[in-house]
């Protein structure tokens, strides 16, 4: 185990005993409830933000994959322009040795 993984699992401890002490002290966070809603309204009201949250997670998934496949393309072209490089040394050299083959017969 590194020091970053570590330091990473000791921030880890650290922040779960922060939180269990603030919600223990202080409590979670409650909305409170505009009396002129009605309940039915407060239901829409909850079942919009979990559209909007499956959307945003759609969004998120869509923009990994997005930048997935331009890592993989770059990735490939480079690999790509790698290997016809290497490709063309070794025929230059290959055919060099060809011709100074056939010179010193």
């Amino acid at each position: 185990m590194n020091i970053d993984q570590q330091w990473k699992a000791q921030w880890k401890e650290r922040k779960a005993g922060f939180v269990d002490t603030c919600i223990e002290v202080l409590g979670l966070k409650q909305t409170q409830r505009k009396e002129w809603l009605a309940n039915t309204t407060w239901t829409r009201i909850k079942q919009r933000k979990d559209i909007k949250q499956k959307i945003k997670r759609k969004a998120n998934i869509e923009k990994k994959v997005e930048q997935y496949y331009t890592l993989a393309t770059t990735l490939d072209s480079e690999a790509e322009r790698e290997v016809k490089h290497v490709a063309k040394k070794t025929r230059n050299t290959s055919s060099n040795s060809y011709s100074r083959d056939s010179l010193a017969a």
